[in-house]
């Protein structure tokens, strides 16, 4: 019963947060990003994550290639997942009325989500082992972090606390 529970728990806060990045029809709710800003944000973490790296030519071209690829392929797993009727549903349901059977079917695809996008972050992983030093790899999933704190903090219009961040030196 605690393992319905967790799980239960798990699927609400991450179709809360999935929902963080949506436009609804209610008062209130956050604005999708246009397309000029997700260039933005993008053309921001291209330049923070190559000069953070210090990437050299080779590294980059062979870098971003299988960067874009990561984020495309993660991007759709999100959206078909997102897509899937009983997923849709889920934001106007009552979950706690769901038969058993209905409840582990949710739960059945919310597995095989989660374990579509282990398999992709895995595969972009052993990429960046074949192009990397490990070095860098190490500091690029610091990087990645890095430039998430930056990006909610200069969102919320708060600057980041030294001052820095993308496009600063």
């Amino acid at each position: 019963m605690k393992k319905y529970i967790l799980a239960f728990s798990a699927l609400f806060i991450f179709f809360q947060s999935a929902s963080f990045g949506q436009h609804g029809d209610e008062p209130g709710d956050p604005p999708v990003f246009t397309e000029k800003q997700k260039e933005r944000i993008q053309a921001k973490k291209t330049a923070y994550i190559t000069n953070k790296l210090e990437m050299n030519p080779e590294e980059a071209a062979a870098f971003w290639p299988l960067y874009n690829e990561h984020e495309k392929r993660r991007e759709d797993a999100k959206h078909s997942f997102h897509e899937n009727e009983m997923v849709k549903n889920l934001r106007d349901a009552n979950v706690l009325d769901y038969s058993d059977v209905k409840a582990n079917a949710v739960l059945d695809l919310y597995q095989n989500h989660l374990n579509q996008m282990e398999e992709i972050d895995k595969e972009f992983y052993l990429g960046l082992r074949k192009i990397l030093p490990p070095q860098k790899v190490l500091k690029y999933y610091e990087v990645e972090r890095e430039f998430k704190r930056f990006l909610l903090q200069e969102l919320r219009g708060k600057r980041p606390r030294d001052g820095r961040g993308p496009g600063r030196r």
